[in-house]
């Protein structure tokens, strides 16, 4: 039999053993550079919640992380509400962990796999028992002396998109906010989703007939002051959540003086698929926590390598080990292009050079060997220190600029300042 399997440090990679899977094989690993980077932590945690329920919860903790340091924390709802979250490989969290930030995925009450009692108990109660659980869950943090306080963000898609919506509509302690898909208005919401069933059965009935339930779970219908600097990403074909749902967000936001950016991805529904709109949505996110956390500076490669040639700025890149040693670093070099606009003319003729040359080739994504199967941000993950490795600064996803080398078969620029050189 086949069969997939993951751990905390490794994504999914494909097995095979007898049907007793007494002696499993690893038959493909998905990426097996990750084994070179450096993970953070992952552990499950547990904690009392406001009714002396035990939650429980995965805790991702920084690279390098010493026992006693406080670091940023950032809460990430998951989606569902039914979902879960559980001790695997998860890349975003490592993303967050190689950029010094704490990761708390909390299994508020209505989370799958604690049973029938438990996935119920928010059935007419979104934004109650499960948003104390979480905030109860960072308390934990803060008591135990891992979270810093004053340093707290918070992001989430679809319901997550919806638990994130309604803290920073009831609270003032997160600094930072990424709202993903997420719900605001659950009367109109009724109107526009695919899935109105759904809604009849957590709210007790029609939006005209439970209106109270309705009314008191939404986040726009809080009267708090939200204070916390918000982005908001939203697929425009979404039909689960639609785009409204974010529209609405933003224009109240906007209307009342908040801090707030609203991304569009076009042609997008409930879940990124196109490759640049992923690292983009990663990349905003990253850049957006930074800011308003930790008070960085934006970084891309205009911001971390200076005006610089595109032969000096290949060259930096191959020699940046100390950089690129983080999971955060090789991330990065594997989606700046999408948001440093300064150096698009500068990787344009870096384009026109090669071509000029007959040394690249652009192709379609999916005529990528072998890495066409996997999720596109193992792959920029994986070969990000193997030079320029990143999509044409723009929002199509279909052309790439490669080359071909002999040998293994994979896709890189190599050796990217020599060529230049040699003009």
């Amino acid at each position: 039999m086949a069969f997939v399997m993951t751990d905390p440090e490794s994504p999914r990679d494909l097995w095979v053993s007898d049907i007793n899977l007494r002696k499993p094989r690893l038959l493909v690993q998905s990426n097996p550079d990750i084994k070179k980077l450096k993970l953070g932590k992952t552990k499950v945690i547990r904690w009392k919640s406001f009714d002396e329920k035990t939650m429980e919860g995965v805790l991702v903790l920084p690279v390098g992380y010493k026992k006693g340091q406080r670091v940023p924390l950032i809460v990430e709802p998951h989606g569902g509400p039914m979902g879960v979250r559980t001790v695997a490989f998860n890349p975003v969290w490592q993303m967050l962990a190689g950029a010094g930030y704490a990761v708390l995925a909390p299994n508020f009450r209505g989370s799958g796999n604690y049973g029938r009692e438990f996935v119920r108990a928010n059935i007419g109660d979104w934004g109650g028992g499960d948003y104390r659980d979480i905030l109860a869950g960072v308390d934990e943090l803060i008591k135990k002396g891992i979270a810093d306080k004053t340093k707290l963000g918070v992001e989430g898609w679809s319901y997550g998109g919806f638990m994130t919506n309604w803290i920073i509509t009831h609270t003032d302690r997160f600094k930072a906010a990424v709202s993903s898909a997420g719900l605001s208005n659950l009367g109109s919401f009724y109107g526009t989703t695919d899935i109105k069933g759904f809604m009849e059965y957590y709210h007790k009935g029609f939006p005209w007939i439970s209106r109270e339930i309705y009314g008191r779970s939404s986040p726009l219908a809080s009267t708090f002051k939200v204070k916390t600097p918000v982005l908001i990403l939203h697929g425009e074909a979404d039909t689960r959540v639609p785009i409204s749902q974010s529209e609405e967000l933003y224009y109240y936001l906007k209307k009342t003086g908040v801090t707030v950016k609203f991304v569009r991805y076009p042609r997008e529904p409930h879940g990124l698929r196109e490759p640049n709109h992923q690292l983009s949505r990663y990349t905003r996110m990253l850049n957006w926590f930074n800011t308003y956390i930790l008070g960085k500076e934006k970084q891309g490669l205009g911001s971390y390598f200076g005006n610089k040639d595109v032969a000096n700025l290949a060259d930096d890149i191959r020699n940046a080990q100390a950089f690129i040693d983080t999971w955060f670093g090789r991330f990065l070099l594997g989606c700046a292009c999408l948001e440093a606009e300064e150096f698009s003319e500068a990787y344009s003729e870096f384009e026109k050079y090669l071509k000029r040359r007959g040394e690249a080739t652009s192709v379609h994504f999916k005529d990528l060997p072998t890495y066409r199967y996997l999720p596109p941000v193992y792959y920029y993950l994986g070969r990000a220190q193997e030079g320029l490795k990143s999509p044409a600064a723009s929002d199509s996803y279909e052309t790439f600029l490669l080359i071909k080398e002999k040998g293994d078969g994979d896709w890189m620029v190599e050796n990217a300042r020599q060529r230049l050189n040699t003009l």
